[in-house]
């Protein structure tokens, strides 16, 4: 048939061009080529699941106890499968190998071997191709892989409160992004959170107790507070622990700042406004604790009102209490990008700079990092606050890994050297940022 060698044969020639835009024409070139696309989207499509890992897809199960009788096997097929069969069952597992096992059969048994890892890879999604949701968009149109976009806030700097404007003001967490969403945990970008079951765990009682309850819950992963660690801390822990491939993270909660229906947020766009949200919350908040739910919980609302003198109260108030800062909502509607009626209030300014250089450490960090070298207006600024014991040797001995990264620096003021060029007083790691986050100034 050889339909499954040409598929395999594009994408390693996909895999082995490494020019952008040669990459990009091959894919343009495979614009009416269904199956090559439906494939490309199952691979890149971040919210796609298998529960099928690398491991899971080697294991020695009895496939011939679930084997689906068929005259014809499509690689459509086997994928669809997991629209509804992505827990890694043991079932999904012999229905998996017995379906490649099929596949492969129907070709040239002489590319038996190259077409069952390429099977095996497409299924647990390890298949490098070196293409993201955002240049897959790009050839095939901005609805080819639909993103689910989170609401961004705006720094106070860059948009003014407008008077008379009633706000909320409430606990600028210092954790790692993260939405509910049918079932499952997300980051920003849409890449799922595993080994957090004890979070999804406590939101399915919710649902159970409240009964038809549709909704997606924005937040924050935190680590949870032991009275020990700092928000500095906490935050360089927590993040770890997220981002890693751990099994289980309970040490982690999920704190939620904000609720939109499900279809509300589907469509970008809530109907209520932040108000009658906040009220939503308030009322989960009480839901959450009378059930002795402790891997969620409800932000910590400090003002509501018409008084816009109460942020630099808030402000101290977040200060005492080692807060990064304050968000300040503005009653206004749930959309899915960035907006200035969500606020960030901070103490210390921010920039995202690019990462030049790494520079060696004395004294206690003899042989790690001792900076980040930083791009700032053209000047070059060591970032030393901040890192942890980790990064300071992860990076000494990865130094390709951060350089051209782009960090989050906090600063307190602008400040000038004594030739005249721009620095920054007291700057520390706040994060490092996503890959492909651009500077906020180079």
């Amino acid at each position: 048939m050889m339909e499954l060698l040409n598929l395999y044969n594009d994408f390693k020639t996909l895999s082995e061009t490494s020019s952008r835009n040669e990459k990009e024409a091959f894919l343009k070139s495979k614009e009416n080529d269904e199956t090559f696309k439906y494939v490309l989207k199952f691979l890149v499509d971040p919210m796609v699941v298998t529960g099928i890992s690398t491991s899971k897809m080697n294991k020695d199960v009895n496939i011939g106890c679930y084997a689906e009788e068929s005259c014809d096997y499509w690689i459509e097929d086997l994928l669809d499968y997991f629209r509804n069969h992505n827990t890694g069952r043991d079932v999904d597992i012999a229905h998996v190998q017995y379906y490649i096992e099929q596949l492969v059969y129907q070709e040239d048994l002489k590319f038996e071997e190259e077409l069952t890892q390429f099977l095996k890879a497409i299924v647990t999604k390890t298949l490098r191709i070196g293409v993201n949701v955002t240049t897959a968009n790009k050839i095939y149109g901005k609805d080819f892989i639909k993103t689910l976009d989170v609401m961004l806030g705006t720094s106070i700097e860059n948009c003014k409160i407008p008077d008379n404007a009633w706000i909320s003001i409430s606990h600028k967490l210092n954790g790692t992004r993260c939405f509910y969403y049918k079932g499952h945990l997300y980051s920003r970008q849409g890449k799922e959170f595993t080994g957090c079951q004890h979070i999804i765990d406590d939101i399915a009682t919710l649902q159970f107790i409240l009964g038809d309850f549709d909704y997606v819950l924005d937040g924050e992963l935190l680590l949870k507070s032991d009275g020990v660690l700092n928000d500095s801390e906490r935050f360089q822990k927590g993040t770890g622990i997220a981002n890693s491939n751990q099994s289980s993270k309970e040490e982690l909660q999920l704190v939620i700042f904000d609720i939109i229906p499900t279809d509300e947020f589907e469509k970008g766009e809530s109907e209520f406004l932040y108000e009658e949200r906040r009220k939503q919350l308030e009322w989960l908040r009480g839901e959450i604790k009378n059930n002795d739910l402790s891997n969620i919980s409800i932000v910590e609302f400090v003002y509501s009102g018409y008084d816009h003198t109460e942020i630099e109260k808030a402000l101290n108030y977040a200060e005492e209490n080692d807060w990064e800062g304050v968000m300040v909502n503005l009653d206004a509607p749930y959309v899915g990008k960035r907006t200035k009626n969500l606020i960030k209030v901070k103490k210390f300014y921010t920039y995202d700079l690019r990462v030049v250089g790494v520079e060696p450490g004395t004294g206690r960090n003899a042989n790690r990092v001792g900076n980040f070298i930083v791009s700032f207006k053209g000047n070059k600024v060591g970032v030393g606050s901040g890192l942890s014991d980790e990064q300071r040797d992860y990076y000494w001995e990865h130094p390709e890994e951060i350089i051209g990264r782009v960090i989050e620096v906090k600063y307190k003021e602008v400040t000038k050297n004594k030739d005249g060029t721009e620095s920054l007083q007291f700057p520390t790691l706040v994060s490092i940022r996503e890959e492909g986050k651009e500077p906020s100034l180079e």
